[in-house]
């Protein structure tokens, strides 16, 4: 038998409250395959554009050594002692194993500041309400703790959702 691994972007589905057991089993062992009839254009869409937000920002980041002022503005407003961004990195599939489990994920932006610690970031294009605000702080939080199994450990000191 093969361990189970689940996607970080998939551990919030176990905080919701109306969380399914049995649909989340069947959702990790019997994934819909890319290219059917489940796969729409929509979602193709999201991925284009979180791609093009990547993008910008770490096209800001390169050429100015700043963020964005659509990004910075705000960001500064809920954190006002933010070191600079020095680097955009688009970080590779993190794997570790958890108490016989696998977890994988990949986050959508790690951003190097220059105190020496780093800042997850993931996209979203709607503000997340009821329950999923629980399920993106999962998911968040697992990236996070993916990070810090790196080797070298990556040193995490803010997590953002970022939605448009």
């Amino acid at each position: 038998m093969s361990m189970l691994s689940v996607p970080a972007k998939e551990l919030g589905w176990l905080v919701r409250d109306d969380f399914c057991p049995r649909c989340f089993w069947l959702l990790q062992k019997h994934k819909i395959p890319e290219g059917t009839l489940y796969e729409t254009r929509f979602i193709r869409f999201i991925n284009q554009f979180d791609r093009f937000v990547k993008g910008v920002i770490s096209n800001s980041v390169h050429q100015d050594k700043e963020l964005p002022d659509w990004l910075y503005n705000p960001l500064r407003q809920v954190l006002p002692n933010l070191p600079q961004v020095q680097e955009v990195i688009e970080p590779s599939l993190w794997e570790a194993e958890v108490r016989g489990f696998g977890l994988t994920g990949r986050a959508d932006s790690l951003w190097q500041l220059s105190d020496g610690t780093f800042i997850i970031a993931d996209y979203k294009l709607s503000q997340p309400g009821g329950s999923f605000q629980k399920f993106y702080e999962a998911q968040l939080n697992a990236y996070a703790f993916l990070a810090s199994r790196q080797n070298p450990p990556i040193k995490v000191s803010h997590l953002l959702l970022i939605y448009f």
